[in-house]
């Protein structure tokens, strides 16, 4: 319940907290509309696992076919697609959120898990535009330590020089 949210309305979903030990653990107001945010960021979330989930079945579609890119590549792309979604959702949520004991920075103008959100954006977009490291001859032999990487990645040539567990 510590993540009440502003007080809201006219939305067609709202949520209002009556149990007074909500309001006595962490300050949530009793008996007031607000937005659900614990839902939106459910949603949310599940649609980030859609995308990254459809995202693997096209890899691995172009990985049968031989026109697929870098395993390190591609597993930069899952990380930087799950950081830049999630920065910029945590970003909006926050915008629904009141709960004062998360800080603030620059005089008020974000929370600071708005400007960790920032930073989620851009390290995401990062890891998408970066160049692929097996294309600077860098290839870490990530497959091989983990194993999960290793079955999305089957055919790898550095896994099947070095032992695996």
């Amino acid at each position: 319940t510590g993540n009440y949210v502003k007080v809201v309305q006219r939305v067609p979903v709202k949520i209002v907290f009556t149990n007074p030990d909500a309001h006595r653990l962490s300050q949530t107001p009793i008996g007031v509309r607000m937005h659900p945010t614990q839902i939106y960021e459910f949603l949310a979330e599940v649609g980030i696992f859609l995308t990254l989930t459809l995202m693997i079945r096209v890899y691995r579609k172009k990985r049968v076919k031989g026109e697929g890119t870098a395993l390190a590549s591609f597993a930069g792309k899952i990380t930087g697609t799950y950081a830049f979604l999630y920065g910029i959702a945590r970003f909006l949520l926050e915008l629904l959120r009141d709960d004062g004991g998360r800080g603030s920075v620059f005089g008020g103008a974000l929370s600071g898990t708005q400007l960790v959100s920032i930073g989620l954006v851009i390290l995401g977009g990062a890891l998408w535009i970066r160049k692929s490291p097996q294309a600077t001859g860098t290839a870490p032999a990530m497959s091989c330590l983990f194993p999960f990487i290793r079955r999305l990645h089957a055919r790898s040539e550095t896994c099947s020089r070095a032992p695996g567990p």
